[in-house]
């Protein structure tokens, strides 16, 4: 269960501009800006995970000498992805390589069967090379993938309707952002600029905070008292 349905969120808006009945801005208008906050938080914090199996059998194409097969899943940010070999029965990474690096090389359609090794993503295809045999992928091949990654959110709860149950996009941890966002889009509209800017301003860093702590700590440099550590492995001279 999360911790906020959408009609909390909006009634919790609603509270702080003053004004639980509709009357300078509408319920569609709110729940607009709240939907519109998803996908903008979804994007800068990659909070929405989304995994794909991509068996091309009969639905791949042979495109500039790599295999490319159409991807379902509407990623916003690829992550990895793995193939199968199938002789060794393990997964391995496939490396992410520059668009302008494939088509050279590349074998012909009836080569030998290869396992894919690179890919790179495309108006939401994938591309891999080398290619399995001939020019449609086929199970038993190596040449199916699985692509993790990270889509937009199109709306609060958007398939709530639709599924067993009620389904968030939004992680409960960071469904109260949203808050902020929803209050900048709606002081535009009364023309309070600084309010705007201070909940936008808010909404961003709190939104970049909560991606570093998940996907950049490792890139947070030691603090001070790392550094003043003595260094052991120095020997001294005899004298």
């Amino acid at each position: 269960m999360a911790l906020y349905t959408k009609a909390q969120m909006l009634t919790q808006v609603r509270a702080l501009l003053n004004e639980t009945t509709a009357l300078l801005w509408t319920d569609a208008e709110l729940d607009n800006y709240l939907c519109w906050g998803a996908r903008t938080l979804s994007g800068i914090t990659l909070c929405v995970p989304a995994s794909e199996v991509v068996n091309g059998a009969g639905n791949s194409s042979w495109v500039a000498g790599s295999l490319s097969a159409p991807l379902t899943t509407n990623f916003i940010k690829v992550a990895s992805v793995t193939t199968t070999v199938i002789l060794a029965g393990t997964p391995i990474n496939l490396q992410r390589a520059d668009i302008r690096n494939f088509g050279h090389g590349a074998p012909a359609a009836d080569a030998t069967n290869q396992t894919p090794q690179w890919y790179y993503m495309f108006g939401n295809r994938i591309f891999f090379w080398p290619c399995p045999k001939g020019t449609t992928v086929t199970s038993g091949t190596g040449g199916n993938l699985t692509v993790y990654g990270f889509r937009a959110a199109w709306d609060y709860d958007h398939e709530a309707a639709g599924a067993a149950g009620t389904y968030y996009d939004i992680p409960d941890s960071l469904q109260a952002r949203l808050i902020d966002f929803v209050l900048a889009c709606a002081y535009v509209k009364a023309g309070k600029y600084s309010l705007t800017r201070a909940h936008m301003q808010n909404f961003m860093q709190n939104a970049m905070m909560d991606r570093r702590d998940v996907f950049e700590s490792n890139g947070i440099v030691d603090s001070l008292d790392r550094f003043m550590i003595p260094d052991r492995t120095q020997q001294a001279q005899a004298g």
